[in-house]
Parts: C-alpha cells; sequence; structure tokens
C-alpha cells in the first residue's frame, strides 16, 4: 500500500509551525513520505508546484486540491492530511490500519457546525485539519462543495461530504468518553474554544511509556493517548503579536515540562519549546 502525508504550510510563522509538524510525522513514520509545497524553511519529500487555477484558491480549499492531485499522481492508496499547527505524537494506526472507509475523521470542538449549504444539528463536528482519504474523489467532492460554505469554506464541505453524500467515514476517536485516543482538539478536553479553559486541562498531560496522555481523572473520561497535538486556535486570522502571545503562552502556561520534553525527545522538536515562540 502507498501512503503520503500531504501538509501545508504559507508565511512565516506557520513555516515555523511546520518545524515541528514535519519532524514529529516523519519521527513516528519515517517511510511514508511528507507531500507538500517547498519554501525557503520547508523541505518535503515530494515536491508539489500549484497549478495557475490551484494558485486562486484559498488555503483551505487548496490543500485539499493538492491532496487530490498528489493521490492521483503518485498512485497513492491513501493520503493523510494535516495541519501546520500539529505535532504528532504517536503512530496514526487509525489512520493507517483502515483500508475500507473513504474518510477517516478526527473530532473538532464540542459544537455542530450549520452553514447555508450544510445544518450539522445533531452531528458530530469533525476537523478538516487532522483527516485521512482513502478515495481521491471523496476529496473532490470537498473541494466542490467547500464554496458554498462561507468561512467554514473546507470543514464545511468536510462536514457535509461526510454526512450527506455517498461517501463512508469514520470517526476514529470517536465516541468522545468511550475513545482511548484522541487525534485533534479534543486532547484540550472536552470543552468549547476558550483558551483559559483548555489550559487547565493540557498542562495535566502524563507521560508514560513514550506515550503522551491525558489522565483520566482530568476529563471525567477514559485515559486517553494523544496521537496528534493540534493547537486550533485559528491562527491564520491573527496578525503575529498575537499569534506569538498565544505561543508563548501554551510555551509557558499550557504544557508542564513533561510534555516539553516528550514533544523534543519523542517527537523530535529539538529547541523549538526551549525559552520562547521566536521566529
Amino acid at each position: 500500500m502507498k501512503i503520503g502525508c500531504f501538509m501545508y504550510a504559507s508565511g512565516t510563522f506557520h513555516e515555523r509551525l511546520f518545524y515541528c509538524s514535519y519532524r514529529s510525522f516523519k519521527k513516528w513514520h519515517p517511510d511514508i513520505p511528507v507531500i507538500g509545497i517547498k519554501t525557503d524553511l520547508i523541505n518535503p519529500d515530494i515536491e508539489m508546484v500549484e497549478l495557475p487555477e490551484e494558485r486562486s484558491m484559498g488555503m483551505g480549499i487548496k490543500k485539499y486540491a493538492l491532496a487530490s492531485r498528489a493521490m492521483k499522481e503518485y498512485n497513492l492508496d491513501k493520503i493523510i492530511i494535516l495541519g501546520s499547527d500539529t505535532i504528532t505524537c504517536g503512530v496514526l494506526d487509525e489512520f493507517i490500519d483502515d483500508n475500507s472507509v473513504d474518510i477517516l475523521t478526527t473530532l473538532d470542538y464540542p459544537y455542530a457546525i450549520t452553514t447555508d449549504a450544510f445544518n450539522g444539528t445533531g452531528t458530530e463536528h469533525l476537523n478538516a485539519d487532522v483527516v485521512c482519504f482513502n478515495s481521491p474523489e471523496a476529496i473532490d467532492l470537498i473541494v466542490e462543495r467547500s464554496p458554498s460554505h462561507g468561512h467554514w469554506v473546507e470543514q464545511g464541505g468536510l462536514n457535509e461530504v461526510c454526512y450527506t453524500s455517498k461517501y463512508t467515514n469514520k470517526t476514529v476517536d470517536s465516541p468522545y468518553h468511550q475513545s482511548t485516543v484522541v487525534y485533534n482538539v479534543r486532547s484540550k478536553g472536552n470543552v468549547v474554544a476558550s483558551p483559559m479553559t483548555q489550559w487547565e486541562y493540557t498542562n495535566k498531560f502524563i507521560v508514560r511509556d513514550s506515550k503522551l496522555l491525558v489522565p483520566t481523572p482530568t476529563l471525567s473520561a477514559k485515559i486517553k493517548q494523544i496521537k496528534v497535538w493540534h493547537y486550533c486556535e485559528g491562527f491564520g486570522c491573527l496578525d503575529y503579536p498575537t499569534q506569538k502571545e498565544r505561543m508563548d503562552y501554551w510555551f509557558t502556561k499550557g504544557f508542564n515540562e513533561d510534555t516539553k520534553k516528550f514533544f523534543k525527545e519523542e517527537c523530535d522538536c529539538g529547541d523549538f519549546f526551549d525559552g520562547n515562540f521566536t521566529l
């Protein structure tokens, strides 16, 4: 089976985050190539060049369009898509081992997504930055449908396609309270996007047997291994002073020393978490 991982970073801030996202994924998956766009700071294993029609797309839709094209051009059976603001913290077996489902998804914050094109009431909100596809056609449909979802773009497209189309999907870290793994923002807790609430949970992460864990007493749920950490701070909509302020807070208050040591030693993040955040 041929597998690839597509990652995309644009701008100095996201390229700095990419240092950890790329190195951590390769640490846990040395044989899976990372595919992406080369920049001054980024050298993916397989370099793609944007087509003219892709350059005019919004960032999120473009990422999906490029991932679909990568599957077809490199004859991939499976492609994992990860945002630049992620850190891979273990082997992503839930993605890698399931070849029967078209779309393997992960949970977003615990609220429903509703757009003009999709009423997600009663569904689990799926996050578009940590996802895996066994079908390029499913990605193509998301690209086609995403512009109809306003500011939700590809996240709206992903949720619509998963819940209303012929393509099959499975959420690998659901149901939340029964799952023993977390692949996305629920590692912050079963909470909405409120930073002061999130940090109450994240600075209690524990490291055991080369695994980063969310402890049971913190969340009143099963103990969970964090497979992918995702900041999910909406960094792309913020100016740099605000981006830096949030990252500095994660460095100083959001993660305890054991977690930062885990990122450094087990996820190959080097000196990324030493001191404050710098470009």
